[in-house]
Protein backbone atom coordinates (compact mmCIF):
# COMPACT_ATOMS: atom_id res chain seq x y z
CA UNK A 1 0.00 0.00 0.00
CA UNK A 2 1.33 3.39 -0.93
CA UNK A 3 1.52 6.20 1.60
CA UNK A 4 0.31 9.55 0.32
CA UNK A 5 0.94 12.75 2.27
CA UNK A 6 -1.68 15.48 1.98
CA UNK A 7 -2.18 18.91 3.51
CA UNK A 8 -5.56 19.68 5.01
CA UNK A 9 -6.67 23.24 5.66
CA UNK A 10 -9.02 23.07 8.66
CA UNK A 11 -10.47 26.43 7.68
CA UNK A 12 -11.37 25.13 4.22
CA UNK A 13 -12.95 21.64 4.34
CA UNK A 14 -13.08 21.53 0.54
CA UNK A 15 -9.28 21.14 0.61
CA UNK A 16 -9.87 17.51 1.62
CA UNK A 17 -10.35 15.32 -1.43
CA UNK A 18 -13.41 13.11 -1.71
CA UNK A 19 -12.75 9.42 -1.10
CA UNK A 20 -12.58 6.90 -3.91
CA UNK A 21 -14.62 3.72 -3.86
CA UNK A 22 -14.95 0.88 -6.32
CA UNK A 23 -18.75 0.68 -6.45
CA UNK A 24 -18.73 -2.39 -8.70
CA UNK A 25 -16.60 -4.33 -6.21
CA UNK A 26 -18.78 -3.21 -3.31
CA UNK A 27 -21.99 -4.12 -5.12
CA UNK A 28 -20.70 -7.57 -6.08
CA UNK A 29 -19.50 -8.44 -2.58
CA UNK A 30 -21.71 -11.21 -1.23
CA UNK A 31 -22.45 -12.23 2.33
CA UNK A 32 -20.30 -15.32 1.68
CA UNK A 33 -17.37 -13.08 0.69
CA UNK A 34 -17.76 -11.13 3.91
CA UNK A 35 -18.03 -14.29 6.02
CA UNK A 36 -14.90 -15.73 4.38
CA UNK A 37 -13.00 -12.49 5.09
CA UNK A 38 -14.11 -12.56 8.72
CA UNK A 39 -12.79 -16.13 9.07
CA UNK A 40 -9.48 -15.18 7.44
CA UNK A 41 -9.16 -12.14 9.73
CA UNK A 42 -9.83 -14.25 12.83
CA UNK A 43 -7.25 -16.84 11.76
CA UNK A 44 -4.68 -14.09 11.24
CA UNK A 45 -5.54 -12.68 14.67
CA UNK A 46 -4.92 -16.08 16.29
CA UNK A 47 -1.56 -16.45 14.53
CA UNK A 48 -0.50 -12.95 15.54
CA UNK A 49 -1.46 -13.63 19.16
CA UNK A 50 0.49 -16.91 19.14
CA UNK A 51 3.57 -15.22 17.70
CA UNK A 52 3.34 -12.51 20.35
CA UNK A 53 2.97 -15.08 23.13
CA UNK A 54 6.03 -16.99 21.92
CA UNK A 55 8.17 -13.84 22.05
CA UNK A 56 7.74 -13.55 25.82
Amino acid sequence: MTIVLINIDSEKPSSLKKGNIDLVRVDTTSEQDIAAQIIADEQELILDAAKFALKK
